[in-house]
């Protein structure tokens, strides 16, 4: 039972995060980026990728929202500026902007229990191949725009780097800051 525990945990695999502060272009202001990348599958345990399907359909039926790379893969992250007290971060779902609108709420509402879902498993629960962790798919999947080898390219650096980002401990933490990042955003929009 062990072992099929550590191939997957109701669909969801190589979950990793990472939180940058990075500088806008059009403006140089200083913005606060947490990122949470994710493989995302039906398994025997349960029906995640359909569920997360089904939820597309309900919120946006005209729009694809795949990842860029792999259908399977979900990359969430959350903008703000940093420093700024009452900035409302944004939520961007595979690099698309999600808009706070009342048709996206349960998007957002989805995207809240997954986030709480990871944040909460036990360490044991988690599974990240190395063969994704340390090949080309866990270096590009988790920034988008850039890869963990550009920023660090020392390579005793990045393999630190990426054990982090895909460890128990640094993957639920950037569930967990994504997850109150989302509750900000939402509870702005209904107020």
């Amino acid at each position: 039972m062990y072992m099929d525990n550590k191939i997957s945990f109701k669909g969801i695999s190589n979950v990793g995060a990472i939180q940058l502060k990075v500088i806008n272009p059009d403006n140089m202001r200083l913005l606060k980026r947490k990122y949470l990348t994710l493989s995302i599958n039906n398994d025997k345990y349960g029906n995640d990728l359909d569920d997360y399907k089904k939820c597309l359909e309900k919120c946006m039926p005209s729009r694809v929202f795949d990842f860029p790379h792999d259908n399977a893969i979900l990359n969430i992250f959350t903008q703000s500026r940093n420093g700024k007290k009452y900035d409302v971060p944004k939520l961007f779902f595979n690099f698309y902007e999600i808009p706070r609108t009342r048709r996206m709420v349960p998007f957002f509402e989805y995207v809240a229990k997954l986030t709480r879902k990871i944040a909460n498993l036990p360490d044991e629960k988690f599974h990240v191949s190395d063969s994704f962790k340390y090949g080309k798919d866990g270096d590009r999947y988790i920034l988008g725009d850039s890869t963990v080898s550009e920023l660090m390219p020392d390579p005793s650096i990045r393999k630190q780097a990426l054990d982090h980002i895909y460890s128990p401990t640094g993957a639920k933490t950037g569930a967990s800051l994504i997850n109150a990042d989302i509750q900000a955003a939402m509870e702005d929009y209904l107020l």
